[in-house]
């Protein structure tokens, strides 16, 4: 779970009647701050940001200026910025109050990162303080330009918060503490780090909100590389900053906006915010402690836990609210700075702190407990139905429960009966009782009725024979070429029936058709046909003498003129043989 847990710390009730200057008397009721961390006596520049009702870290960027989270300014824009190791007890080496303050614009508070593959994230979650009057015996932390590199990955950095060590232990708030961390994963609005070891964790949490992330570059030298954002619920796997550079434009705008007294000019012998060694070297030269010249510089860096030789062993106070475990203070030597010492589940003690779900190893499994909202193991539906609900029925214990149906459970609500025109074609019913879910019955050729669907052409047992239809092209019983030709065709001509039918002639049958008349032109000279009639057949008549008794007419028959009775003759045999020829279908 993402929990903005670098957020600005909320102030109990007794402080919220106070004003700005009693917040440091009633400290005890301001809750958060970097977890397994030491105490940090050096960066001067870093230091609590007290609002009315909540604090968060900052870190002073130029004399009028103070870099922190835009989520920290959402509670208010006023209050005051203390320095110091002990600031909030009225031990601050400095003290200034502010009363305006500015986020970036391009804040959002549930971005998608997608190096990381999710969302829920932020961006561009960084703010600036504007104190109403400058600090000039401090000297600011330079704040990142140049981009982090990909080959600056796992580089380490040191992360500086104020608040309490042990979360819920109170008397632990105020103090300034360092915790060493890695650019873990850089994306592009800022980068992870994450814990090595979750039961032994060494991270940010609440109240460490916009602190810096600071890191020492071989060049520049030490600078502001990120702010602390977010991380997870109980601060024991990651965190998340806000990479400097991503918004250093906007910030160097606001410095330049609302601090006039950092514009400095290279050669003035002023190093300016706008001035770095790499710029300027002639105005800014690099200042860094040096150990073991007899000079303890708090002032650059230098304490008792990077240079016991110029400021001595550090030595814990037990009571002064830092559980300061570098130095050998824990829960066991000084429960007052670090607290009761946390159960250890396996010892065989279920101690104080410990119940049967953190330890079961000590305390023992968990009895169920019915109306928790879980169906723990030794419950059932019958014991709890709060926790594992109704039980169901059970199909064959003789009781036709709830849930239970004929359709479900026969053996316990009997069996059902048919319903018809349920779509179901069930026991009992059948297509003469329900045809709506049997379909119709079939028809039997053989039983007797005539049926829907049977006919005289499927079963004439059953219906009958059909009667004949001529004219619907089926030759049906009971009809022949006569009586339906139609149907079954043209009867075939049967010679000697007395009839001259269709493809008799008198050729083919005689006795049907009668005799052929002559035909002239066939070649013979047929009888009936002469050569008054037929000259092409019989031949040309030939003329008898003058003085032949005959009429007119030679030994042979033929006219030897022609006169009227002739013309007649020829008329009367031409109308026989067109007679004949038409009968015999001569065309």
């Amino acid at each position: 779970m993402l929990k903005r847990s670098l957020f600005v710390i909320p102030i109990l009730a007794i402080l919220t009647t106070c004003g700005p200057a009693d917040i440091s008397e009633s400290a005890g009721g301001i809750t958060s701050a970097i977890v397994g961390g030491k105490a940090e006596y050096g960066y001067p520049a870093v230091g609590v940001l007290q609002f009315s009702n909540a604090l968060c870290t900052g870190t002073l960027i130029s004399p009028k200026i103070v870099l922190t989270a835009a989520h920290c300014v959402a509670v208010g824009h006023s209050g005051y910025f203390r320095m110091g190791y002990n600031p909030l007890y009225g031990q601050d080496d400095e003290s200034r109050r502010f009363s305006y303050a500015v986020a970036n614009p391009a804040y959002d508070k549930s971005a998608w990162v997608p190096e990381l593959g999710y969302g829920g994230m932020t961006a561009h979650d960084v703010a600036v303080v504007i104190l109403d009057k400058g600090i000039k015996d401090v000297t600011p932390i330079k704040y990142r330009t140049k981009p982090l590199y990909s080959s600056m990955k796992k580089d380490p950095v040191l992360f500086v918060g104020y608040g309490e060590r042990t979360p819920g232990n109170n008397n632990s708030v105020g103090q300034k503490y360092s915790v060493k961390g890695s650019l873990d994963v850089i994306t592009s609005q800022g980068f992870m780090n994450y814990v090595a070891d979750r039961y032994h964790p060494q991270n940010t949490c609440e109240g460490d909100s916009g602190g810096p992330a600071l890191y020492t570059d071989p060049q520049d030298g030490l600078e502001v590389v990120g702010t602390v954002s977010l991380g997870d619920q109980y601060c024991a796997q990651f965190g998340y900053n806000m990479r400097v550079d991503a918004n250093a434009e906007w910030i160097a705008d606001m410095v330049y906006k609302y601090d006039s007294s950092v514009n400095g000019v290279c050669g003035d012998g002023n190093c300016g915010a706008n001035e770095s060694h790499k710029t300027c070297p002639n105005d800014c030269a690099v200042v860094t402690p040096v150990c073991g010249n007899g000079k303890c510089e708090s002032d650059i860096g230098e304490n008792c836990q990077n240079c016991a030789d110029d400021c001595g062993k550090c030595k814990p106070v037990c009571g002064n609210g830092a559980c300061e475990t570098a130095i050998g203070e824990n829960c066991q030597n000084c429960t007052k700075d670090c607290g009761a010492c946390l159960p250890v589940c396996g010892n065989g003690k279920c101690e104080h702190g410990e119940t049967c779900k953190t330890c079961s190893r000590d305390c023992g499994k968990c009895l169920p407990v019915c109306g928790n909202g879980t169906c723990e193991s030794g419950e059932t539906c019958k014991s709890c139905a709060k926790d594992c609900g109704a039980c169901l029925p059970v199909c064959g214990d003789g009781t036709c429960e709830s849930g239970e149906t004929c359709q479900t459970c026969a053996k316990d609500c009997g069996a059902c009966l048919p319903v018809c025109g349920n779509g179901t074609c069930e026991s009992g019913e059948t297509c003469q009782t329900c045809a709506k879910d049997c379909g119709e019955c079939k028809t039997v050729c053989g039983n007797g009725k005539c049926e829907s669907g049977e006919t005289c052409q499927t079963c004439a047992s059953d219906c009958g024979n059909c009667k004949a239809v001529c004219g619907n092209k089926i030759c049906e019983s009971g009809e022949s070429c006569l009586s339906c030709p139609g149907d079954c065709g043209v009867c075939k001509a049967v010679c000697g029936d007395k009839k001259c039918e269709k493809g008799e002639n008198c050729q083919t049958c005689e006795s049907d058709c009668g005799k052929c008349l002559p035909v002239c032109g066939n070649g013979n000279c047929e009888t009936g046909e002469t050569c008054s009639t037929c000259v092409k057949d019989c031949g040309k008549c030939v003329a008898p003498p003058k003085d032949s008794p005959s009429g007119g007419c030679s030994a042979l028959g033929r006219s030897t003129g022609f006169n009227g009775i002739g013309l007649l003759l020829m008329l009367v045999m031409g109308g026989l043989v067109f007679l004949r020829k038409k009968r015999v279908g001569i065309r």
